[in-house]
Order: structure tokens, then C-alpha cells, then sequence
């Protein structure tokens, strides 16, 4: 799965985050973590996140895992 998201590890990486992942009881857990110097800007809501993570782990859109996002507490990063 990780290589299915790695445009998204990409990204986020870029924007001064990273992005955790585990899997456990056939649910996806994704983490964001701000790094010290994450632009809070950069990040898109949380909705459109899921949806993004969703259709690059299926882009087929027929059987997209179950995600559980968290992102970071407000006010974190820069």
C-alpha cells in the first residue's frame, strides 16, 4: 500500500510533513504529522484528503479501503 501512496508521502513531505501509516483489523490508519516547520496552509481539508488518499489506494473507486485520517492539532507547524 505504501507505494500507492507515495505521491502522497511526496507531497506532504514537501510541505514540511509526514505521514504515518498502520493497518489493523482491516482498517487503514494515516496519521499526518506537522513537522517543525509545516506550512498549515498547505494542508487541504480533511475531506479532500480522505478522497485523494482513497482513489490512490483504488483508483477504480469500486472497493477503496476503509481510511481513519488523523490530522494534526490546529496550530501546529508554521
Amino acid at each position: 500500500m505504501r507505494e500507492r501512496l507515495q505521491p502522497a508521502f511526496d507531497i506532504l513531505h514537501a510541505d514540511g510533513y509526514d505521514l504515518e501509516m498502520a493497518e489493523a483489523d482491516g482498517v487503514l490508519d494515516l496519521t499526518i504529522v506537522a513537522g517543525p516547520s509545516a506550512c498549515v496552509d498547505c494542508l487541504v481539508p480533511e475531506p479532500l484528503m480522505r478522497s485523494m488518499l482513497q482513489d490512490m489506494l483504488d483508483p477504480t473507486g469500486k472497493a477503496p479501503p476503509p481510511v481513519r485520517l488523523t490530522y494534526p492539532e490546529a496550530g501546529t507547524g508554521h
